[in-house]
């Protein structure tokens, strides 16, 4: 049913995929933070995370580098205090200037616009640099079968021709030869739903890894006391309540959702479909260190553990590529 069915259509499964997905994994953010009794009753100590230790580390650095924060220069206590309350200000600001969330959809979205109007260069399904022209040539969009019929009542095999006995038989052969330019013929066009197809199986592939992953296994927030901030205290003992809390959308998040981190997946997602349509190495590296200073900057914010932004980052990678 899958392989019959038409690219649109498939793109509409996958988005009934995501939406399942998505409303699996809300459910399950308030099964965990409401069943790890330490988070309920208390603020947990936190795992150590050397990663945050390593960035914080640099980013006093950078700061100390700073006019009026020389490094020779002997700090008091409350020097030191002062210098982890202006490195945290100067990352809020750093990451509301990029706002790199809203940067890559505005990214997906000329992607798409670009692919729908058959604009530009782009790579197409193999990697290859390709003219779109060659894609959407009418000839290379016949299904294979008539291609093959085509070639065959244009260029016709080599026929055996009989001789007289005792010579032996003798052949012609007719041969072609296209000229170097011209592209393969069996490249499929890249499309606005093939892409949108692609991102959606990543990202539902992607959010069900993570879902499994932080039911498995329960770590405790970062963030002092964040069960009372985002759920409700003491938690309901009726399934009705239970479900209409697990079922209702928070945009506050959870607790205790952290391995691995959905805010990772969603933009690496979006990434990756901006990078493989724009077919360029300067883009792609400018788009990434982006995305990379963005997870920097919420693992610093205590918002998630760092293994947590790495995951999320890797895993949703390697899904987009599994699903070429």
């Amino acid at each position: 049913m899958w392989s019959d069915s038409t690219l649109r259509t498939r793109a509409s499964l996958s988005t009934l995929a995501v939406v399942a997905s998505l409303l699996f994994e809300n459910f399950l953010i308030w099964v965990v933070s409401a069943t790890y009794r330490p988070g309920i009753d208390g603020s947990p100590e936190p795992l150590q995370d050397n990663g945050r230790w390593a960035l914080e580390a640099l980013a006093r650095a950078l700061v100390s580098a700073m006019p009026g924060w020389g490094s020779g220069t002997k700090r008091t206590k409350m020097d030191r205090d002062r210098l982890d309350d202006n490195v945290k200000k100067a990352l809020q600001r750093l990451r509301r200037g990029l706002n790199v969330q809203w940067a890559l959809v505005a990214g997906f979205a000329a992607s798409l616009v670009c692919l729908e109007l058959k604009l530009g260069r782009y790579q197409d399904e193999m990697g290859g640099d390709c003219d779109l022209y060659y894609h959407y040539h009418p000839y290379y969009l016949q299904p294979q079968q008539q291609r093959l019929q085509h070639r065959l009542s244009t260029h016709p095999q080599p026929t055996k021709q009989p001789q007289p006995q005792p010579q032996p038989p003798s052949f012609t052969l007719t041969t072609t030869t296209l000229p170097p330019t011209q592209p393969t013929p069996y490249r499929q066009p890249r499309t606005l739903a093939g892409l949108a197809l692609r991102s959606l199986l990543t990202l539902s592939s992607a959010r069900l890894i993570r879902t499994l992953s932080f039911t498995l296994t329960v770590l405790p927030s970062q963030i002092p006391r964040c069960y009372p901030r985002r759920f409700p205290h003491p938690p309901p003992t009726d399934w009705p309540a239970w479900l209409k809390i697990g079922f209702l959308p928070n945009s506050r998040g959870g607790c205790n959702d952290l391995i691995l981190s959905g805010h990772a997946t969603v933009t690496s997602t979006l990434a990756c479909a901006l990078t493989s349509v724009a077919g360029n190495g300067t883009l792609s590296r400018a788009v990434w260190t982006l995305v990379a200073v963005d997870y920097a900057i919420e693992a610093l914010e205590g918002l998630h553990y760092s293994v947590d932004m790495w995951l999320g980052c890797v895993v949703t990678c390697l899904l987009w590529v599994l699903t070429r």
